[in-house]
């Protein structure tokens, strides 16, 4: 079944597909959430599916733009999707800095 075809059936049941690509591994994690749970509970749900642990000064961004998402975490996966980003893929990177 295709990407397109998954993500349709998975908005016909309620739920929304989404992408988060960890740049600290380039491993990409994609499921399907319900579109009332909040963007903080999604990203968290990814660490689960990418098998890694939260590291400080992780950042959740839009994927290939870099926008920063921390002031959008308590918002819904729904809202983001009408509102922030439409296609539902977003970045992880790690904390900006060196010696």
């Amino acid at each position: 079944m295709s990407e397109t075809v998954q993500s349709a059936e998975a908005e016909r049941v309620g739920l929304l597909g989404v992408t988060f690509l960890d740049l600290n591994t380039n491993e990409t994690a994609r499921f399907a959430v319900p579109g009332d749970v909040t963007l903080q509970r999604a990203w968290d749900m990814a660490y689960d599916e990418l098998g890694e642990v939260k590291r400080p000064g992780d950042i959740l961004e839009v994927l290939h733009t870099g926008q920063p998402l921390t002031s959008d975490l308590d918002k819904t996966v729904r809202y983001v999707k009408e509102h922030l980003v439409h296609d539902l893929r977003f970045q992880i990177h790690g904390e900006k800095g060196g010696a």
